[in-house]
Parts: structure tokens; sequence; C-alpha cells
């Protein structure tokens, strides 16, 4: 029977760990700490910026690999066959090498398409190149893929004309050298290839007029602006306005890449780019417009929503795996909640099977001697009682709620025992008993105001032991394993600390009152004191080091703060006030003293307060002596009464030692121990069963 509630509680334990362990194989598998992406030559825009992406990564403890290749369609080709995560791809690239497994996170910034002709060469539209000298870029570049493009819809192909591939620079040198007649770049206004050729007075920059034509056959196309002096207002470039067609750069991913590597990925794009440049505004980009490949739909909702809570909160490692583990938390939430509602009446019910199972051993006996006249079968059978004696006096320890139970098992064991050693093997023999109004005269002689009777000193000490012991109490729950709900339970053992406070000073409780009071005291701790309460419990989230944490920061919480509610409400008790008149609001600061009070106390066991007596020092001291006078009067006094109504002398059967802290009872005279009473005015209850056999 030892450690009973003990055992309860360790069961429901291991059922939770089980439980935990079998949902946490639903959980997704966390993200990757190695992720590669795809982009253009070194040396270029795409590589520059996936150089930033991988310092702002690494903060993360996310590590990217950088594969240059010679363009967007040979990202494109790597991504496409596993080698890479992600890529940065220019718009306009897909065409044959679209594949359904590849997907948008989003567009990141406009690149316009130049298009540099000689100044001679008349051209109002991209069919006016028929049968011209032009460079449509590298093999493999987003620029080829895109003068093709334009260039077919306008029916200017290689068997009209003569189209060359070479690099931008080569592009150039022979555009201004008259070797070319145009050229395709598809590059940043203000890089040096595109400065210098702004800057020739012989070559001219071609204006899109169609430009709302180009962007309805093709999503990822936009027509941009490009105002007189806009480049450079010292040399006026360009001399004149230009309307330019532009696509964007995306990042493309794989479909199989993991949500929270995405997320990190659009909070560090978001970073980067939201400032725009010269034909961005600032918070256009990242955007879910202009993108070739579908949209990924946890970008989607990014882009839409924002950051979760927890990933506003949280650092990226702690929200991914909070995040992943939602998907548990309501279904065990839902599960535990029983099981944690079933732990005590568990508890109670393995209790009483332990006495029923005495009950059934002394009703075996009993049978088994009724008017047995054998001598060495009463002989054998009054042992196995005094062995039962013996187990229940030595080995037994019962909680407080079961008292009453157990004392009765006591008094049958000792009455039959009595009968076989006294008066032979008849162990039915009938027992006089009280009648009538001399029975309801001995109940209210035996049962009235016992704790009234206690001394203010007595009371109050009485009191204060029952803040300890639920102080001690509120530090196990920090064994807990679901967050919140620990929580919860702290509040639910101070409402059964006030209640048996208020029966001790005989005022009216309400458990709805006595919450609210609990909710408005615990409001009036600093901010921060109630982060770090919360924080301790929403740790628990996290497997092995966030449940260390709070398993190390809960228990001063809960006992400090169990403490300064039981304190406060002592005091208020003390001044003969109720419920009702108590002032939660008034109280705060006294509560506020008594909480770090608490802590102080938790920190510091052994440390004592200056209100204490310089006598309490010892914990080990009897109590003074006054008190165990006052004890010792109040016990004559009532078995006193009890012999002038029955002619019994109670204290022949009933003893108290006073020199013990506790009262102590023992049920007929013998020399085993007695059998400790939590609370001091329980010891009379042994009168109670009493009246009831005599």
């Amino acid at each position: 029977m030892k450690c009973e509630f003990c055992k309860t509680v360790l069961i429901s334990l291991a059922i939770m760990a089980i439980l935990s362990v079998f949902a946490y194989q639903f959980v997704d598998p966390p993200p990757s700490h190695e992720v590669s992406i795809a982009t253009g030559r070194e040396g270029g825009g795409y590589h520059g910026f996936a150089l930033e992406y991988k310092k702002r990564l690494q903060k993360e403890g996310i590590n990217l690999e950088i594969h240059p290749t010679a363009g967007s369609v040979a990202a494109l080709k790597e991504l496409k066959s596993g080698k890479v995560q992600m890529g940065l791809i220019q718009g306009g690239t897909a065409g044959e090498h679209f594949d359904e497994n590849l997907q948008s996170v989003a567009s990141l910034f406009y690149e316009p398409v130049w298009v540099f002709h000689r100044k001679d060469l008349e051209m109002k539209y991209l069919s006016d190149l028929k049968g011209k000298r032009i460079s449509v870029g590298e093999v493999g570049s987003g620029t080829r893929s895109m003068a093709l493009l334009l260039l077919n819809q306008n029916n200017v192909q290689e068997s009209n004309s003569e189209l060359i591939v070479q690099s931008n620079k080569q592009a150039a040198r022979q555009l201004k050298s008259g070797e070319l007649d145009a050229v395709f770049l598809v590059i940043s206004p203000r890089s040096k290839v595109v400065v210098e050729l702004l800057n020739n007075p012989s070559i001219e920059v071609f204006s899109f007029t169609r430009h709302i034509a180009y962007a309805q056959r093709s999503s990822y196309l936009t027509g941009l602006e490009i105002g007189e002096g806009m480049i450079d207002l010292a040399t006026n470039i360009p001399r004149t306005e230009k309307t330019l067609l532009a696509t964007t750069a995306s990042l493309v991913i794989h479909k199989d890449l993991h949500s929270d590597i995405i997320h990190l990925m659009l909070t560090t794009l978001k970073d980067i780019h939201k400032e725009g440049g010269l034909f961005e505004a600032t918070d256009q980009f990242p955007s879910p417009q202009f993108t070739e490949f579908p949209l990924n739909k946890d970008a989607e909702h990014y882009l839409k929503n924002g950051p979760s809570f927890l990933q506003k909160i949280f650092p990226f490692g702690v929200a991914s795996t909070l995040d992943r583990l939602k998907v548990i938390i309501i279904p065990l939430i839902a599960i535990l909640l029983p099981l944690l509602k079933g732990t005590l009446p568990l508890y109670r019910w393995s209790t009483r099977r332990k006495i029923f199972c005495w009950y059934e051993e002394l009703h075996r006996v009993d049978n088994e001697l009724n008017g047995c006249d054998d001598p060495e079968v009463v002989r054998l059978g009054v042992q196995r009682l005094h062995k039962l004696q013996n187990e229940l006096l030595d080995k037994v320890s019962v909680p407080a709620s079961f008292m009453g139970e157990f004392y009765a098992l006591r008094v049958h064991v000792n009455l039959i025992l009595q009968r076989l050693e006294h008066g032979g093997s008849d162990t039915r023999k009938s027992l006089p008993l009280l009648e009538g109004s001399q029975l309801t005269s001995r109940k209210r002689l035996l049962n009235t105001n016992t704790i009234e009777s206690f001394d203010p000193e007595t009371r109050k000490m009485e009191a204060n032991r029952v803040v300890k012991r639920y102080t001690a109490f509120s530090i196990g729950t920090v064994l807990v394993p679901v967050p919140i709900i620990d929580l919860t339970a702290i509040a639910s053992l101070q409402v059964l600390m006030l209640r048996e406070l208020f029966k001790f000073y005989k005022a009216p409780f309400s458990d709805s009152k006595a919450r609210s009071i609990v909710s408005i005291l615990i409001g009036s701790l600093s901010p921060v004191t109630l982060a770090v309460g919360a924080t301790a419990s929403v740790l628990k989230f996290i497997p092995v080091a966030g449940q260390a944490a709070g398993f190390a920061f809960q228990p001063l919480f809960a006992s400090a703060f169990t403490y300064a509610v039981g304190k406060t409400m002592i005091t208020h008790l003390e001044k003969g006030g109720t419920l009702e008149s108590f002032d939660a609001r008034k109280e705060k600061r006294k509560f506020r003293e008594l909480f770090q009070e608490g802590k102080d106390k938790s920190k510091n066991p052994d440390q004592k307060t200056s209100k204490q007596p310089a006598s309490s020092s010892n914990p080990n001291k009897a109590p003074d002596k006054d008190v165990n006078k006052e004890k010792k009067k109040i016990t004559e006094r009532v078995a006193e009464k009890v012999t002038k109504k029955t002619g019994l002398n109670p204290l022949n059967l009933l003893t108290f030692p006073f020199e013990s802290t506790y009262w102590r009872i023992r049920i007929f005279p013998d020399p085993s121990p007695g059998i400790g009473f939590p609370q001091s005015h329980r010891a009379l209850d042994g009168f109670s069963i009493l009246a009831q056999l005599l």
C-alpha cells in the first residue's frame, strides 16, 4: 500500500510516454541541414544573390551548397535530374524542360529584355529583324530561350535570319564594330555592358510598343517604362523614354523539398529583395505573380498570410519542431485528458481494493473459526489475525481520505481478536449497542466543534502545514508532460488547498469563486515572471532539451505560486474574512511579496524568515508544552462526558501520545506503534467509530 499514489501516477506517466512515442511516429521528419541551389555563372547576378542566401541560412544552421551553371536552362536540367533541390530560374526558359515535379516559390525581381541595334537600322517591330545578324546569347542561358521565343512569335527564325550564339561581351563588341545588326540581352540595367551600349551614339535600344500583347501571351512577362536619364542623370542615359519588356527571376524547387526549408527561404528572400530596385517598388517582391511553374501551396500560404505565430517568436529550429508537433498535440490531449482525469479514481479504487482484500481475509478467518471447538485451529486463526494486525500497523501507510475505512478495519480485526482471546470461538457474539437518544447524544458529543476547539495558534499551525503539503504537491506537476495541462493542474491543486483551509476556519467555500481569485492573483505577477512560467510549460513541446528546461524552471514557479496563494488566504482568514470579502486586487502587493518569499524558500529550504520564532529553527523539536496541554484538556473533557453518559472511560481504550507533533491514535492497548494522522482534528474520529461498536 505504501506509495500507492506514486505507483498510480507512474503507471499513468508510462501510458502517456508510450502514447507520445506512438504518436511521434506520425510527425513529419525534421528538415535536412544540407540544401543545394543551381545558379548562373560565377560573378553573375544569380550567383551573387545565392551567396547572400548562403550567409543568411548559415545563421539558422542550414548549409546552402551553390552549383554554378551556364544559365537558367542548364539550372533547370540539374533541378529535374535531382542534382539540386532549388534553382534561380529566369522566366520564359521552361519550354520543353517543364516538369510537373517542379514548383515555383516566388518571383524575386525584374530582368529587362534589352534589344540593342544599329542606329541606322530602322526598327518598329521585332519582325523588322528578319534577314539580319542577331546575337541570341549562349547555349543553356536564359537569354537564348527568351530571344528565340520573341523572335519566333515575330516569324524571325534561323531559316530566314542569321542567329549567332555567343556571350554578352562578345555580342556587345561585335555590335559596336558593326559585325552584328542586333543583340538580345537579359541583364541588369546597371551592368557594365548595358551602360556602354546606352552611351554609344551609334547604337539604339529597341522600344517594345506592343508590350501588352506579349504580356497577354506569357504570364511571366510585363512592360516596364524607363524614362529619360533614369539610369544616369549626369550623362542623360537613356536619352529618350523607352518601353522595355521584362521577365522575372524566380526561385524554383523540387516539390519534395521540406516545407520548413521553404518557409525559411521565403523569410530570407523577403529580407533581401523587399527593398526593391530601379524597376521594383518596395515590398513588391517576393511575389506570387509572374511565375512560370505552379506555385507551391506552402509558399502561397506564406506569401498571403506571412510567417506563422511560432515563426515570429521562436528561432527556426524551435518553430520547426513545434510546427511539426502540432499535428499530434490535439489528438494526444484528447487521449490524455481522460487518462489524467481517471488517475485519481484509479488511485482510490486501488487503495480500496487493498482494504477490501484485508476484509476478505478477515471474513474468511471469521467463517472458519465461528463455532470451531478445535483449539489448534483457533490458535492458528489467532496467529493469522495477529499477522494481519501487525501488517496493518507496521507496513501500511494510508492516505487521510481513507482513514475512516482503515480504522474501521482495525477495529473489526481487534474485536474478533478480543473475542477469540477472551470469549472463546464464538466470534459473532452480539455486542451491546447504544439505543435511540443515547446514540444521538453520543454522536453529537463526540463530533461537535472539534476544529473550533483548537486555540488560534494551533489552528494556524495546522493551516500552515496544509500550505506546506500542497506546495510540495505542486512541484510534482512538473511530471505532467503536456504543456498548458500542467498549469491547469497547479491551479486545481490550489483550489483544493483553499477548500481545505476554509474547512479549518469553518468558512463557506465556492470552487468557482476560488478559481477566480487564483486567476486574479496570478495576473498580479510581473510580465517577466508570467513569461517564465508560461515558457517553462511551452518548452515541453520540444523533446529532451525543452522538457529538461521545463523541469528545471517550472518547480520554482509552481511552488512559489502555491505558497503565496496559501499564505495570503491564511492571513485573510485569520482576520475573520470570508471568500466573498476577499479582495484579490487589494492583496496583490502582499501576494507578490509572498511569491518572492516562496521562491527564496524553494531555493534555500533551510533559510528561515524573520517572522518565525527562534524555536522553529529545529524542525524536529516538539510543539510548545502549552499547546500539548490544551490538546490533552480537550481529550480529557470529551472523555469525561462520554464516561458520564455511558459509564465507560474511552481513555482506557485509546491513548494519545501528546509529545508528538501529530496526534496519534491506538485502538485497544497493544505494544504496536500508533498510526499517524496527517490532520490533528481527525484524532477524535476514533471515539465515533468506537461509539458505534461498544
